[in-house]
């Protein structure tokens, strides 16, 4: 799902992508001790609409990062 959202250009895709990443995030879902530094630097080179929110998501996703910090991206608020 990260990688959807990261990395596909169609909205509708990263749209699907951000709403099962907040199911599982929610859920309790971590990956500690991954490293999903580059997909966020990938990302923002090809110019992704909502970089901030990605990188923030990987920082929750490997629990860097409370869940509670993505509140404040509308992307994740509608998912």
């Amino acid at each position: 799902g990260f990688y959807r959202f990261a990395h596909s250009p169609e909205i509708g895709e990263q749209t699907k992508a951000i709403a099962e990443i907040k199911k599982l995030i929610s859920g309790g879902t971590r990956s500690p001790g991954w490293d999903l530094s580059n997909n966020v630097e990938r990302a923002r080179e090809d110019g992704h609409s909502e970089i901030k929110l990605v990188a923030q998501l990987a920082k929750v996703i490997v629990d860097e990062a409370d869940v509670k910090t993505l509140n404040k991206y509308p992307a994740w608020k509608r998912a």
